[in-house]
């Protein structure tokens, strides 16, 4: 980064300059990255804005739309932008022909076809939003019940681990055990002190204790349950004459 950062002072001649000229080109750069994560999302919206039919013919369009028709003697066909001697005409495709062509009809003149190639011609589409979707997927299923559900079995678990992971903590915290400094790494034990906003002098206890002055692997656990609340008192934490 430094490098790059030396390679744009080069170019512009100032170190001001280059440090916003490369802030600036990185912040370019994340704002593409979460248009491009966004997208799947803004996929996720559109689709369930879109009816059936919609999905089947035209599911890889972002805006919800469809064709736009025209009724002719009781019969419904699509409505095309056709260029006829250079002039833009909307005529309905009656059918489809042979070799990639079509059949096309004037709606005020259905009797006279005009043979172009479909593939020239532009579908006209009209926008489309079905907003009633949502209530009609809350009202299919009992929606209230499943998320209800979902929270119980997710907060009844979550607070199950945090007790556990307590009592366990408080457990190494006063016994001996095999292994248990592999279970206390310094970089985490350390981390999680600061997180829970540990006095300073549990910090100090705390860097003394990984440099060596206290060896103990029940002081370290000690100072981690303190740290995470979860001892009652802080008298381990300073009595190390055992």
């Amino acid at each position: 980064m430094k490098r790059i950062a030396g390679f744009f002072g080069s170019i512009t001649g100032s170190i001001k300059a280059s440090e916003f000229l490369f802030k600036g080109i990185t912040t370019l750069l994340l704002a593409a990255g979460a248009v491009i994560i966004m997208i799947p999302l803004a996929f996720m919206v559109s689709t369930s804005l879109k009816d059936p039919g919609q999905l089947r013919s035209d599911a890889n369009t972002l805006i919800p739309r469809k064709p736009q028709t025209v009724e002719i003697n009781g019969e419904k066909f699509n409505l095309y932008q056709v260029i006829v001697d250079g002039v833009s005409l909307e005529m309905a495709m009656i059918k489809k022909a042979p070799g990639g062509m079509a059949f096309f009809a004037d709606p005020a003149r259905p009797d006279e076809l005009i043979e172009l190639k479909l593939n020239e011609q532009t579908a006209l589409y009209s926008f489309d939003i079905h907003w009633e979707n949502y209530p009609e997927a809350l009202n299919a299923m009992p929606f209230f019940r499943y998320l209800g559900n979902t929270l119980i079995v997710t907060f009844v678990g979550m607070f199950g681990m945090l007790f556990s992971s307590s009592l366990v903590a408080y457990g190494f915290s006063r016994f001996r055990a095999p292994l248990v400094e592999c279970a206390f790494p310094p970089p985490a034990l350390h981390y999680y002190a600061a997180l829970a906003g540990a006095p300073d002098s549990h910090l100090h206890f705390l860097s003394k204790t990984w440099l060596g002055e206290y060896a103990s692997a029940v002081d370290r656990a000690a100072v981690l349950c303190e740290c995470l609340r979860c001892l009652p008192a802080s008298s381990i934490l300073y009595d190390h004459s055992a």
